[in-house]
């Protein structure tokens, strides 16, 4: 797992990772306000190097850009997404990001999305933030799928909290119904997702209108399909592979689970809470100290599915309950795992993207404490592969 560095690491002038924002115009619109005060703030605290692009170069807010002294601001004015211009606006953009070894870019709007995404992932930037501001009815069907495409390329996606359920699920190409969520690699047989899914199958026989979402990669996801072939739950099992968008997935599930035999202390348990999503988790590792049995979920026998399955069908038939145990979990998150405010956000986003690390983040911080806790949504998430 990557971990996020301590500010005093992001501070060493050779650890400061260079980040490229890029705006749509400098006009008075919300998102380019939001980020050039991000920008601002970026700067103002030294702790990176930050430069600023626009596709086009006009709009009042040109001089507030201009005062933050931040250098050439260039512009890569677009006419199309299928033309000569837009493949030549690429390859100037993937030359500059080469050429001022830019190793962050975060885009804030639909048209930088599909453009900056496209080109950093061109130049291979490491590390790759895009915005998902509006809500549906903004875009045609066309627009969409490119902008589907767009956040595969990215890293992470922050999301405006404005956003609804139906623009996640639909960036998740996931269906409108109540879902069950584990965060698990499938590289180890340790994190048992066949009990989960032996759950599954009891959930799906009691309540209707659910679905399992399983997030994560590795060798046993094929011998796991033909598993939840076999069981019938070909429409109700997605296999939604490595999840960069992890944040915006639990913001839109009901309940989030861990089926694991064994444990150290398991991180999903925490971004689970942090997300304000009540937990049915097994009794294995560090369980214990993060989860209140009865007040921020339910914890369960291991490979017990039945148990386990008794415990989701309860979080699923009384919502009220469940998102009230989910509240519980997201303050004790708060309380004893607590994250920083957005610049400190971005800046571990960065960090965590960037896979940076040091001598001193290894001995100073171990344990859950030392854990960058992610918000639900329009803040960073932890890499899914626990």
């Amino acid at each position: 797992m990557i971990r996020s560095l301590p500010l005093a690491v992001l501070t060493q002038d050779n650890m400061k990772p260079n980040v490229l924002h890029m705006i749509d115009s400098f006009e008075q619109g919300g998102s380019e306000r939001q980020a050039l005060q991000l920008v601002r703030q970026l700067h103002e605290s030294g702790r990176s190097g930050v430069r600023l692009a626009c596709l086009q170069n006009k709009g009042s807010l040109r001089r507030e850009a201009d005062r933050l002294g931040l250098g050439e601001i260039p512009e890569y004015p677009l006419t199309s997404f299928y033309d000569r211009n837009f493949v030549r606006q690429l390859r100037r953009l993937a030359r500059f990001l080469k050429e001022n070894e830019i190793d962050a870019i975060h885009t804030h709007d639909f048209y930088t999305n599909i453009f900056g995404m496209t080109a950093a992932a061109l130049a291979w930037v490491r590390a790759r933030v895009a915005y998902k501001g509006e809500t549906d009815g903004f875009r045609t069907s066309a627009q969409k799928r490119l902008e589907r495409g767009a956040f595969r390329l990215a890293h992470r996606v922050a999301v405006q909290s404005g956003a609804t359920r139906n623009d996640i699920l639909e960036m998740l190409a996931l269906p409108e119904r109540r879902l069950v969520t584990i965060v698990a690699n499938l590289q180890h047989p340790v994190k048992d997702h066949p009990t989960f899914l032996r759950a599954a199958a009891r959930v799906c026989a009691e309540v209707p209108d659910v679905a399992f979402v399983i997030a994560g990669e590795g060798k046993l996801r094929e011998g796991l399909r033909e598993l939840a072939a076999q069981m019938g739950l070909e429409r109700e099992v997605f296999f939604i592979g490595r999840c960069e968008k992890v944040a915006e997935l639990l913001s839109v599930s009901d309940v989030c689970a861990l089926s694991s035999t064994a444990e150290g202390f398991s991180n999903a348990i925490l971004e689970y809470m942090a997300a304000a999503r009540p937990v049915v988790v097994t009794d294995v590792g560090g369980a214990r100290e993060a989860v209140i049995e009865g007040e921020t979920g339910y914890i369960v026998s291991a490979r017990d599915d039945r148990q386990m399955a008794e415990r989701m069908i309860e979080l699923l038939r009384d919502p009220e309950r469940a998102r009230e145990m989910g509240k519980r979990g997201s303050s004790i998150v708060e309380e004893k795992f607590s994250c920083e405010r957005h610049l400190t956000n971005t800046l571990g986003l960065y960090s965590e993207l960037l896979g940076r690390k040091s001598n001193a983040d290894v001995n100073e911080k171990v344990g859950p404490t030392a854990l960058g806790v992610p918000t639900p949504v329009g803040s960073s998430c932890q890499n899914p592969e626990r």
